[in-house]
């Protein structure tokens, strides 16, 4: 029986798909499930980012969905970045190491998930956040774990 159990256990092991990692326009990428992905890195330091709403790998198109913890760490000088209009979440530490980020711009008409976002505490500046019009806002207000933003 302990056998059995351990077979099994192998061929559920070996049946686990794991996430692609891709490069798409300069910005690293990895699946996070079958039609979506999110930036886990930047492939330089870029000074301007525009993350696309679809990244493509070998002719198929990925949702791109979020961005990974430290995923701006090599963007040391990055100033600008726009989210795309499929931004659905931020995870922690995004861009601890962005301290010369000034302009941020989200596409999304529906707020992205940024509960666990930090922005270094060596930006000093207080750019606001520019959102595109929107019908009407959310009855909640939206908390930032920042002061900066």
């Amino acid at each position: 029986m302990k056998k059995f159990v351990l077979l099994c256990g192998l061929m559920l092991s070996v049946m686990h798909i794991s996430a692609t990692d891709f490069t798409y326009n300069e910005l690293n990428y990895s699946t996070v499930s079958e039609n979506t992905c999110e930036v886990v890195s930047v492939s330089q330091d870029l000074t301007s980012v525009e993350i696309p709403a679809e990244a493509i790998c070998d002719g198929t198109a990925y949702k791109v969905v979020g961005v990974a913890a430290k995923a701006f760490d090599a963007a040391k000088s990055m100033t600008t970045i726009t989210f795309p209009a499929t931004l659905e979440y931020l995870a922690n530490g995004s861009f601890f190491k962005t301290t010369k980020l000034k302009n941020i711009t989200c596409l999304a008409t529906t707020p992205p998930d940024i509960s666990g976002v930090r922005l270094p505490r060596e930006s000093t500046r207080h750019e606001p956040l520019q959102c595109p019009k929107v019908a009407s806002l959310p009855t909640k207000p939206i908390g930032f774990a920042s002061p900066i933003l």
